[in-house]
Formats: C-alpha cells, sequence, structure tokens
C-alpha cells in the first residue's frame, strides 16, 4: 500500500520557477516513456538466474520444516503470493520460504538478488534476531524489503501496487524508462493525424484581495454571489462580520471550515467586475512574491475563455497561437473542455494514509459535441493534469466501448497509482510538488519508479519546476509504445 512519503522527492529551491520565460515556446520538454520489454520476458522483467538460485548457503537441516511452512501458509503470506506469484510481479520469478544459510525467507527472487519479507506483530519480540538476519542477508549481496502483514490483510492488490513500482523489483538496467531532453515546439512531431488535443480553457481570475486587512484568494463558487476563500488571518474572522474591499464593496462572512477558509457573500451586483478593479492573480505561495502587471497575461493560456480558475492550467501556458494552429495543420484536432481550478488540484495531502486525503469539488465541464469528438480519436493526448481529471471524471459514466460521456457537474476524483485509465493515452504536464496530489497522478499514469528517475535526471539537467517551469510529455506505461 502506498504512502504520502513514498512520493517524496529532492528539489533544489533554485530550480522552482518564480517568473515566466520572455517566450512562451521556449520552455524544455522531457520526454518520458516506458522501455521496450527485455527479450523473453513480456512484462520487462528478467527470468530466473539458475546460477544465482544456487549459488547461497544452504542448511538442508531446513528443508522439512520449509516445507511445512510452505503447505500451512499464514494468510498475509498466502495473499501476497496470490498477487505475485507465476512473474506477475513485473515478470520476476519467486519462490517461496527459501532456505538461505539458517534462515527461511518468505519470498525470494534469485534473478534480483531479492528477499521480500512479511511482518507481523510478533516482529516486535524479536528485533534483535531480525537485525541479525538481515544483517546475514545483506552481507550476501541480498535486498530485503520488508511489508507489513496487516497492510496485506487490508489490502494486498496495494501491496502489489507498491512493490511493482519499488526501484528495487525494476526488471530493466535503465529503471524501465527512456528519456528525451526535448523542446516544446517538439510536441509537434509526436502528433499523428487522428489525435485529439484536450485542453483546458479556464480562464484565471484576480483571485486574491485584501478586506480590512486580511489577504483572502477565492477558490470555489457556490453561486453568483457566495464563494469559499482562503484567508492568511483565518482565526482572526468570526461568522457574521462584515469586511470591506478596496473599493468599497462588502463582503460577509456566511461559514468558516478547517480545510476550505471562508463562505463568503459579496453584496455586489457582479463579482467579477469588482475583482477586475481590486484583485491579484494568485501566484502560488512558492513563488514568493507579489503579481506584477505582467502576470495578467502570462498566468492565462492564449486560449482562456470562460472565468472561475483560481490558479491556471499551467501545461498550456507553453502554448502560442501559432503552436495551436500547427496541431491542426498535423492532422490532429484540439477539444477545449473545462474545470474551474480550485482548491482540489493543489491544496497539499496533510495525511500520511492517501485513504484520508479528501480532495476538494471542482466545476468541469465536456459538451455532447465535444464528447463525440474524443471517442472518435485515435489517441487522447490531455494537455494538463486538469484536462486528465476532467477526462476521466467524464470516463466514469461512459458507456462500454465509449472514452468518455458528457459531463457537467463538479468533480473531486484523486488519481493515484493503481487506477485504471480509461480516456488519456499522452499527458502533457509541468513538474508538480514532491508528495503532492499532481505527482502520485501522473506516478499513476507513467509509472512511480519511472516518474522518480525522469524527475531526478530533470533536476540533474536543471530544468524549471512548476507553474512557470519548463514541461514532460508522457506516455501511458502499460502503452508504452505511445
Amino acid at each position: 500500500m502506498l504512502h504520502t512519503s513514498d512520493f517524496d522527492f529532492e528539489l533544489p529551491s533554485e530550480l522552482i520557477a518564480s517568473h515566466p520565460l520572455e517566450k512562451r515556446d521556449a520552455s524544455r520538454m522531457l520526454v518520458v516513456r516506458s522501455s521496450p520489454p527485455l527479450e523473453g520476458c513480456p512484462q520487462g522483467g528478467v527470468v530466473r538466474d539458475t546460477a544465482n538460485y544456487r549459488a547461497l548457503p544452504f542448511n538442508p537441516k531446513l528443508k522439512q520444516r520449509a516445507s511445512e511452512l510452505r503447505k500451512a501458509g499464514n494468510l498475509p503470506e498466502a495473499l501476497l503470493w496470490n498477487e505475485i506469484k507465476n512473474k506477475k510481479l513485473n515478470g520476476l520469478d519467486f519462490d517461496r520460504q527459501k532456505i538461505i544459510g539458517n534462515y527461511i525467507v518468505d519470498f525470494f527472487c534469485a534473478s534480483k538478488f531479492l528477499v521480500i519479507e512479511i511482518d507481523d506483530n510478533t516482529h516486535d519480540f524479536k528485533v534483535d534476531y531480525d537485525v541479525a538476519r538481515d544483517e546475514y542477508l545483506k552481507s550476501l549481496n541480498l535486498t530485503v524489503i520488508h511489508v507489513s502483514a496487516k497492510e496485506v490483510l487490508q489490502d494486498p492488490h496495494g501491496v502489489y501496487e507498491w512493490l511493482s513500482n519499488h526501484p528495487d523489483t525494476s526488471c530493466h538496467p535503465s529503471n524501465g524508462v527512456e528519456l528525451l531532453d526535448k523542446h516544446i515546439r517538439d510536441f509537434l512531431d509526436y502528433l499523428r493525424p487522428g489525435d485529439v488535443v484536450v485542453f483546458n480553457n479556464s480562464r484565471v481570475i484576480p483571485a486574491r484581495f485584501d478586506a480590512d486587512g486580511h489577504e483572502i484568494t477565492l477558490h470555489t463558487a457556490v453561486d453568483d454571489k457566495n464563494w469559499w476563500g482562503l484567508c492568511k488571518k483565518f482565526n482572526k474572522v468570526n461568522i457574521g462580520d462584515t469586511l470591506t474591499m478596496a473599493d468599497g464593496t462588502t463582503i460577509t462572512v456566511m461559514d468558516k471550515d478547517a480545510e476550505s477558509g471562508l463562505l463568503l457573500r459579496f453584496n455586489c451586483d457582479n463579482v467579477f467586475d469588482v475583482l477586475s478593479h481590486v484583485g491579484k492573480m494568485p501566484l502560488p505561495p512558492y513563488m514568493k512574491r507579489e503579481a506584477e502587471v505582467a502576470d495578467q497575461t502570462r498566468y492565462q493560456t492564449v486560449y482562456a475563455d470562460p472565468l472561475g480558475s483560481m490558479a491556471a492550467p499551467t501545461a498550456g501556458l507553453h502554448f502560442t497561437d501559432e503552436l495551436m494552429a500547427e496541431i491542426e495543420n498535423r492532422g490532429a484536432k484540439i477539444v477545449k473542455v473545462t474545470l474551474h481550478v480550485g482548491a482540489g488540484t493543489w491544496m497539499p495531502v496533510k495525511t500520511e494514509n492517501l485513504n484520508e486525503h479528501k480532495m476538494h469539488s471542482e466545476w468541469c465541464c465536456i459538451t455532447p459535441a465535444q464528447a463525440e469528438i474524443i471517442n472518435n480519436a485515435t489517441r487522447v493526448i490531455a494537455v494538463g493534469t486538469t484536462s486528465m481529471r476532467t477526462l476521466e471524471s467524464a470516463a466514469q459514466g461512459a458507456p462500454d466501448g465509449k472514452r468518455v460521456a458528457p459531463i457537467c457537474r463538479t468533480t473531486d476524483i484523486f488519481i493515484t497509482p493503481g487506477y485504471k485509465f480509461r480516456a488519456v493515452d499522452v499527458l502533457l504536464t509541468n513538474f508538480h510538488l514532491p508528495k503532492s496530489t499532481l505527482f502520485m497522478l501522473v506516478s499513476a499514469f507513467a509509472g512511480l519508479n519511472e516518474m522518480k528517475t525522469a524527475y531526478a535526471h530533470a533536476v540533474a539537467q536543471r530544468y524549471r519546476f512548476f507553474s512557470y517551469g519548463d514541461c514532460c510529455l508522457l506516455f501511458r506505461k502499460d502503452a508504452p509504445n505511445g
């Protein structure tokens, strides 16, 4: 079972892009593909290495005990064995209850010199024994992975997914990933006739403003008058308070929530008109600067239309009008769906258990005409994770044989490894924060180990990260040839 800490990685602060490049189409693009399988192993792994299998110390007095353990098989062991037997785990061949020296290990893969041990609560009382056993196994150049019996019982397939993305179970010498350093203009070279390229056309509103000394950033509209907004001095504002904006417009605090912030009622005819005069572009806090005049244009895609986002769909910031026109010249079609970016896209994950994280809802829309175009696509290429989330939300209600159904509603879809993609084949996206829902999404799409390898490459090659940064082109892991 994956945890939030599994999505952590090192990121030097100087790689965070606080300002945009002068030209939109000057960005770099890292192309990330799963490597082709190794010959003789359909999942990219390796077959049993007989020499390694026989090269380890062996105490013959333990043969009967090992046989008894194989026949008995406690429940966690039986559940995990069902997930990894017959080369199900990246094509790796495992044995149960293998004798190594004076120890019997739960699972052993000879070709990887890899041991997997299931630890139940009895291990709490034999720490010294476990340390001595692990030190001995490592002295034989074996890798030991420990999994919890409790997690296997709760979610055996989740443990399998975690193991399948573990660096030590990688079946390819290059970690199963091919990396190419390109530029955003090279995106055109990856298009094919019949492709449909899907953009999110939501327009960023100047959602940040001051009211009686409180900095507020709107993120979700309830209706024309009522919005949820985050407030820096949340604890100093009470339900029923009236705050005054710079132009004299008043807002009333209707409700409070620790996660969503303040529910604000605007006492005016048109909220967007007011924000156009007193609001600022809501740059992400990691930029550590105030919004500038240039951000009014650069923190907006060239095709932005309906107002409603409190953050830009940033993968689209790389595109110019010329690039958009050339997409169609290459025989691909463009579809502009809408997801109004709110707190759901960028709120940090505060729980170690992914199942305990709650996504905020965001409104999205795909029209019937757009759904028909998408369903007739040879491939669907999503520009940005918000386009991806819209498409995969629409896929949940699609009939058999269709990628998507029309959708105009809120979505709180949370995509993590193990998710089965139905709509999207290729994803263009920026580089994301460690332990974020967005890094979890791209790891589900292209593989956690693959993305960690790609991000390590991006750091080494000094790619620029986050909203004003560079981008990567990802191919769905279960369709490595794109």
